[in-house]
């Protein structure tokens, strides 16, 4: 490890069904084989035997109800809005944890981060984005950004669980729109069709945007080792 306190951060963000988690894969064994500590990791919130537990037998049953308020069109009003804070403090405290739980790594790679958690609570719970993005600044800055997208048939297809219509689809990656269109990143974000690109072809544009905006982390390894 060298002198930074952090790794160098890359986050793999995007609508259910875009293939972050394959990616976040790929791009970790990419980086382990060129000699660096690559780790992959979910922010998903305090992850301990307790919260483990309770996202067991809870978080199902919160989530059904979220899906049946907010078809209702209750979410964005009223008490039942207070619970897009609940996502909030989940996405601050998971990111924060997640990475500092990982602080010796040369890079981390995240499969979802903050923006996520954001997009989820401008989607379900009407918050203005302008202002949600705000608390962007109150966890680590990724160094780069990756957005991977899909056609909203395509992605919907590929949704593990099934939770939402095509048309809730359709309006989170809306949400996603907004979300990323009002973030300050610097250039970092780097955004891929998956319906477009193969998995292989994605994998490799994800390597050449590393390379591009990280090259300083494997020279610092490589110093740090002699």
């Amino acid at each position: 490890m060298t002198s930074r306190s952090l790794p160098a951060l890359v986050v793999v963000c995007g609508i259910d069904g875009a293939g972050k988690t394959t990616q976040t894969r790929l791009l970790v064994e990419s980086l382990a084989d060129r000699g660096l500590d690559a780790r992959a990791a979910q922010t998903t919130g305090p992850n301990t035997r307790v919260t483990g537990a309770l996202k067991r037998t809870i978080a199902p049953r919160f989530l059904d109800r979220e899906d049946d308020l907010a078809r209702a069109g209750s979410t964005a009003t009223g008490p039942a809005s207070a619970g897009g804070w609940i996502f909030l403090v989940r996405g601050l405290w998971g990111s924060w944890t997640t990475v500092l739980a990982n602080a010796t790594a040369d890079v981390l790679v995240l499969d979802r981060y903050l923006y996520d958690d954001l997009v989820r609570v401008a989607w379900r719970y009407g918050y203005e984005e302008s202002r949600l993005v705000a608390l962007s600044r109150l966890v680590p800055a990724p160094a780069l950004i990756v957005r991977l997208v899909a056609p909203t048939a395509v992605a919907w297809e590929r949704e593990s669980d099934g939770r939402t219509t095509l048309a809730e689809h359709e309006a989170k990656r809306a949400a996603y729109d907004r979300v990323f269109a009002a973030l300050d990143t610097d250039g970092a974000i780097l955004t891929v069709d998956t319906g477009e690109h193969g998995v292989e072809e994605t994998r490799d544009r994800l390597r050449r945007a590393f390379d591009t905006r990280l090259s300083t982390v494997a020279a610092d390894s490589r110093r740090a080792q002699r």
